[in-house]
């Protein structure tokens, strides 16, 4: 299980790299995209989106 959460982050770099930054730096003007306060935002924002899901789909499971 462990080489999948390896290999997730991996290809998630590589797209964050080479598509979501080149055009984050034509949208904001800036050289660095966003700044790292935001990143971590954006990322704390997406994690609890992804447990609130996989929480309301576990409770659904359980309730059925």
């Amino acid at each position: 299980m462990s080489y999948v959460l390896a290999v997730g982050t991996l290809i998630t770099i590589q797209i964050y790299d080479r598509i979501i930054v080149p055009i984050l730096r034509q949208v904001t003007g800036n050289e660095r995209a966003i700044n790292i306060l935001t990143t971590i935002n954006v990322g704390m924002t997406l994690f609890v989106i992804l447990i609130e899901t996989k929480r309301l789909i576990m409770t659904t499971h359980d309730v059925l």
